[in-house]
């Protein structure tokens, strides 16, 4: 394709490529191929990724082109070099005009996969969703390497503010640059009733009060920040009225699932703490339904996408100071608090502070839905779409 094609209306024939697809990319992707003037494939590297349960497929029907590569994980034994001779392929089999990463810029499959459709004239963009506080420490040999990556797109979609300061502090140009957002489905999870809730709520082993319980979603691993969620909610509980006292409900699975189970028994309110496995779809959006107030401790988190999921929901929220949704998605005392993840005192303190019976959460909630609005699968794609436009001009008249 060539600018006369864009100029003549002819689709933008883009492939985005992912390394495994979630739920939350189906919603966007199918926004993305209905979006105005793009013809859209999707490359799937991986069938499945280890590290996170979920099942791959959308939580409702979507009209997507996609190609899977590999029937395994993420961490499966192949090569790099097999992994990119095969994405470069898929890739260049589809003629695209750009092509849009959406996966670890910086894997080597990646970067050599890069250099092969570029060698070709097709230019790349890369989307981005790290942020300084998730950065590891590097020295200079490993800057320059970044460095040198950065050179080969043609432009970055950073998915939020904190994620464009990281790439215009590393030295990406603004101009390279367009926030596109970081969106789930948000029609599906504002969807549903009370009694569709409840029903759902009834099979899981759980006994909660709609509206009277703290909700958290994510990863059982270290950066999630379990155990000081655990003892936030144990000052929370000691200085609550017994009667009026919230329930903790955490959701999820992972690495260090034995050690926070034995913290949960060990609780002085254990009877008060419910442990759910890794949940999706139907269940999950009713959780997010009832709950009080939803949770997000993290002490590492580039977005924080179920934080998306329940503002989409109508949940207050409360969010970690480090989560890279934050600006977006979180103002002070309209829709919830932040606070220092490190602090118990203080993640007890908002707890209280939401928990509160003359808080206002019915419109903390409506404020949610009012904020994750504009980071909607529809947004995402109008910005996507057109940050590709733009870079593919820029990069036919360099």
């Amino acid at each position: 394709m060539d600018l006369s094609d864009l100029r003549t209306g002819k689709p933008m024939r883009l492939v985005y490529v992912w390394q495994n697809l979630g739920p939350y990319h189906w919603a966007r992707m199918d926004a993305l191929g209905r979006a105005a003037g793009v013809a859209l494939e999707v490359v799937q590297v991986f069938r499945r990724e280890r590290i996170r349960a979920w099942s791959g497929r959308p939580d409702r029907p979507v009209d997507v082109r996609c190609t899977t590569l590999f029937d395994t994980d993420e961490r499966s034994r192949l090569r790099d070099v097999v992994v990119a001779r095969a994405v470069t392929r898929a890739v260049l089999a589809a003629d695209p005009a750009v092509v849009l990463w959406g996966t670890g810029l910086y894997q080597a499959w990646v970067v050599a996969a890069v250099l092969a459709v570029r060698a070709r004239g097709v230019p790349s963009v890369g989307h981005f969703v790290s942020t300084a506080a998730d950065a590891r420490p590097r020295g200079l040999w490993r800057t320059a390497a970044k460095a040198a990556v950065h050179r080969l797109y043609a432009g970055f979609t950073p998915v939020g503010l904190r994620q464009l300061d990281f790439l215009l502090a590393n030295g990406v140009a603004p101009d390279r640059c367009r926030i596109v957002g970081n969106p789930v489905d948000n029609g599906w999870f504002a969807g549903g009733t009370d009694a569709e809730a409840a029903s759902t709520l009834g099979v899981l082993d759980a006994p909660l009060r709609p509206g009277r319980f703290f909700l958290s979603v994510g990863r059982f691993s270290a950066e999630k920040n379990l155990p000081r969620l655990i003892a936030a909610y144990e000052e929370y509980r000691a200085i609550a009225a017994a009667t009026s006292a919230w329930d903790l409900a955490v959701v999820g699975d992972g690495p260090d699932r034995e050690s926070i189970a034995r913290r949960f028994r060990g609780s002085a309110y254990a009877a008060s703490i419910h442990r759910l496995p890794f949940l999706e779809g139907l269940p999950l959006r009713a959780l997010y339904r009832s709950c009080g107030a939803f949770v997000l401790p993290s002490l590492s988190e580039p977005w924080g996408l179920v934080a998306n999921e329940a503002a989409a929901a109508g949940c207050p929220l409360l969010l970690s100071d480090r989560c890279g949704c934050l600006p977006h998605l979180l103002h002070e005392g309209i829709n919830g608090f932040r606070f220092d993840p490190t602090d118990v005192p203080e993640m007890a303190r908002v707890m209280g502070r939401v928990a509160d019976p003359r808080a206002d959460r019915t419109a903390m909630g409506e404020a949610s839905r009012h904020l994750v609005a504009d980071v909607s699968p529809e947004t995402y794609a109008e910005r996507t779409a057109g940050a590709c436009r733009t870079f593919l001009e820029g990069w036919r008249h360099a």
